[in-house]
């Protein structure tokens, strides 16, 4: 029924997210930076000066947990797959499942389970 279908869009989703934050995830240390998420945002044509991205970033990061105190913000996995469904202009990077594929697909990155990694 629509809930078994609603569940498995949300799995899927879920996938896609993971697969994106992966592949945004340059060093692999489990937190995007700044530089990670613009990648993103450039993505889905948002924020291009300087100046912009650095303020909007501030708003994001600052509405997530940030790594340890004192550190640089920066945006873990949680907090990176609540943006994806934040459609709001101030502090979110809203997007469609086609949008995290056409991400993967330019950037070259397979889901981990079909590189054989966990």
């Amino acid at each position: 029924g629509l809930a078994e279908e609603k569940t498995e869009a949300d799995a899927g989703r879920a996938e896609l997210a993971r697969a994106t934050f992966e592949a945004l995830d340059a060093d692999g240390d489990g937190w995007l930076d700044s530089e990670d998420l613009r990648r993103w945002a450039e993505h889905l044509g948002m924020y291009h000066s300087d100046e912009g991205w650095h303020q909007f970033y501030r708003r994001l990061a600052s509405n997530g947990q940030g790594s340890a105190a004192g550190a640089a913000a920066q945006v873990n996995f949680a907090h990176f797959a609540a943006l994806l469904d934040d459609h709001s202009q101030e502090a979110g990077c809203g997007c469609s499942n086609a949008d995290l594929q056409a991400f993967l697909r330019a950037h070259s990155a397979a889901p981990a389970a079909v590189n054989g990694c966990p």
